[in-house]
């Protein structure tokens, strides 16, 4: 596939030194620039919605799923894990330019650990509240413009209150450096921006085994009770 060259002139296989360290100054350069007028088209973007009224937060993690495997997928010296550092963050400056939206955290023994998950999921534009436990997470999310980013454990039961929930869904999973989930981020998301290769559900044990014995990809993650937390099994081959 061919990208658009925004940098047209190439660079001669025997530059010299000073002409290399220019050449990428001036790739920086053009990198800001346009980096400048995303942010401007961001702008614009919040201008034509003001007077646009939604329940929904200003957030579509199934677009922006697809758009880091699209670039990703383009990518042609540039790891994955790079490009989608980078657009996250870009991502995120985009919607804090657009309309404020906070991250409220809640967290036990792996505070630290989840901060830092959020961090990177979210972008450092994102402004971080720290909650003193769930219910005030969720509490903030239900009736803000914010997320909560909320600590997993086999045996948590915080998410049993999303069950009758009509607004706030689990839309990501965040997970650390071996691929295991940490914790969860919850929010007013439109049903249409949800990803579609990760999806939560609370289901009965025995809607779980059903479902399970009819060949479909779906496991718990946590249990409170005869409910069960549960993931399908695309998004454990998204990690």
């Amino acid at each position: 596939m061919q990208h658009p060259n925004i940098i047209a002139r190439p660079v001669a296989p025997a530059a010299d030194l000073d002409e290399l360290r220019w050449e990428i100054d001036r790739i920086d350069n053009a990198i800001l620039a346009l980096m400048d007028r995303r942010i401007a088209t961001a702008h614009a973007v919040a201008a034509a919605k003001r007077d646009m009224r939604s329940r929904w937060l200003n957030l579509h993690p199934g677009r922006e799923a697809a758009v880091l495997d699209r670039l990703s997928a383009q990518a042609e010296a540039m790891p994955p894990e790079s490009i989608r550092a980078i657009w996250r963050e870009l991502i995120g400056l985009n919607l804090q330019a657009q309309r404020r939206m906070e991250v409220v955290l809640h967290a036990g023994a792996r505070a630290a650990l989840v901060a830092g998950a959020a961090r990177e999921r979210f972008g450092g534009a994102a402004p971080m509240v720290v909650a003193d436990c769930a219910g005030e997470a969720l509490d903030r999310a239900r009736s803000r413009e914010a997320v909560a980013v909320i600590e997993l454990s086999p045996l948590s039961g915080w998410w049993v209150a999303l069950a009758e929930e009509p607004d706030l869904v689990i839309f990501e999973g965040l997970r650390d450096s071996a691929g295991a989930l940490v914790a969860l981020c919850v929010g007013r998301i439109a049903p249409e921006s949800l990803p579609e290769r990760e999806r939560y559900e609370i289901l009965g044990e025995g809607r779980l085994r059903q479902r399970s014995a009819a060949g479909e990809p779906i496991r718990a993650v946590a249990m409170s009770g005869h409910l069960r937390l549960c993931v399908t099994r695309q998004a454990e081959a998204a990690r």
